[in-house]
């Protein structure tokens, strides 16, 4: 059957109803079962019957239909019809894996008994454990149009998922995009591990996502509807919106601007990916994994990053990865430092040309104005030395001429009066050392009392 065909068909709804898994696990298991439908040429409907019939006859587990046919199948995946003739077909064994997974799931479902399917290693072929060089990189942005060169850079420059960067909205660049460095701040929640997580685009990434968004924004003088409608249909109307949409949207659209409708959806992302290969000239054989493709220019930011001397805690919380164990309870990050931070490997970052946030004009302008402050800060700091020096040679001469007692006195009033300054929104850090400041103030009152 079709992948259409079975998401209208009943057993299938029925199914799908019972398991609790995301999107794209059901894409992958829709997939197996459109494979296995037309292996065995039967409809889910048919399949199910048989093995409840089976199952209600008592019949042997081994002469059951689906303990005959599902090895066949896997068999099949691989490359080989049952009479052992190669059918051309030879997928990549973890895609193997994901779609006997959604077969064993339709069975389970149904309380259907079967026996467990012995499946080679399911480690990546060789092939497909090629990782995008800039190289490789700049040889593809020379074929992209405006939305293509976002998604790839996007993708490099964050770790960010296929996912993630399709549910990404307006509001999460605008807000986080600072006009200055030419970072863009993104905090996020990961759909597939649903943690919360920041991550960065590059200041050449960022100029990549304003030059799509006025592509969206472009007008042209016709009297064509049909072209004036394909316009009216990319431009953003307002925060709320979609950041990346369709290069087709469908004139259903201009009836309630319902942005589900131009939404890039998993499948459509693909083909976005499958364009971008084949403008380059980089498709893979069938069975291999495309070398252009979300996974792959995570894989290009993961190890950029590690190899230039990110660490482990960084790189996981940059890609959005579930931090193990009870490590992510102590873990909280500090937006600024992880932006400063992050700022450290842009250099690495950066595909077509070493942009610096330094060569930013409003950066320089920055700069100098940081400069004379810094210079005023300076003549203040040095002229209130020097007044607080003059005070404290009078005060240590008023000191000296009182008895034992008032010293004593005098020194439990000074101790007392001192209180930790600390930031309107401090750190853990900040409030960590504030109490231990305080504890130290505690102890010596006590030493001087004590006296």
């Amino acid at each position: 059957m079709e992948y259409a065909d079975l998401k209208k068909d009943k057993i299938i709804q029925d199914w799908l109803k019972q398991i609790n898994v995301r999107e794209t696990t059901i894409n992958n298991y829709l997939m197996g079962m459109r494979h296995f439908t037309e292996f065995t040429k039967m409809s889910p409907e048919q399949l199910l019957e048989i093995a409840e019939d089976e199952q209600d006859e008592n019949l042997k587990l081994r002469k059951r239909f689906v303990n005959i046919k599902l090895p066949s199948f896997r068999n099949y995946l691989q490359g080989k019809d049952e009479d052992g003739k190669e059918n051309g077909l030879k997928l990549a064994p973890l895609t193997i894996k994901a779609y006997l997974t959604g077969v064993k799931s339709f069975y389970n479902s149904f309380d259907i008994d079967f026996k467990k399917v012995e499946i080679d290693d399911t480690k990546l072929l060789q092939e497909n454990k090629a990782i995008p060089t800039i190289n490789d990189i700049r040889d593809i942005l020379k074929t992209c149009d405006p939305l293509e060169s976002a998604l790839v850079l996007c993708g490099c420059c964050s770790g960010m998922d296929g996912n993630t960067l399709c549910n990404l909205r307006v509001r999460d660049f605008t807000k986080g995009y600072d006009k200055v460095t030419g970072i863009t701040t993104l905090s996020l929640r990961r759909l597939k591990t649903d943690e919360d997580f920041v991550t960065f685009l590059t200041p050449e990434a960022s100029e990549a996502v304003l030059n799509y968004l006025n592509f969206r924004a472009r007008t042209i003088d016709t009297v064509d509807k049909h072209r004036s409608a394909q316009l009216e249909k990319q431009k953003v109307r307002n925060d709320e919106g979609y950041l990346f949409v369709l290069k087709r949207i469908s004139d259903k659209y201009l009836e309630d601007y319902d942005e589900e409708k131009r939404k890039i959806k998993r499948p459509a992302l693909m083909k976005i990916y499958r364009d971008i290969s084949t403008k380059a000239n980089l498709n893979t054989k069938k069975g291999q994994f495309n070398f252009i493709r979300s996974h792959n220019f995570r894989k290009f930011f993961d190890s950029t990053m590690l190899n230039n001397g990110c660490d482990f805690f960084h790189v996981e919380e940059f890609m959005g990865h579930a931090l193990p164990g009870t490590q992510k309870h102590y873990f909280t990050p500090n937006i600024e430092e992880l932006k400063t931070y992050y700022s450290k490997f842009i250099p690495f970052l950066t595909i077509n040309k070493q942009l610096s946030i330094a060569d930013s004009k409003d950066f320089k302008t920055a700069l100098e104005e940081r400069d004379h402050y810094k210079a005023l800060a300076t003549k203040y700091l040095v002229d209130n030395v020097e007044l607080l020096n003059a005070k404290g040679e009078l005060a240590a001469m008023k000191f000296k001429i009182l008895n034992p007692e008032q010293q004593k006195q005098e020194l439990i009033k000074s101790v007392s009066e001192i209180q930790s300054v600390m930031s309107p929104n401090p750190t853990d850090k900040e409030k960590e050392h504030a109490d231990y400041e305080i504890k130290m103030r505690d102890m010596v009152l006590q030493i001087l009392r004590d006296k």
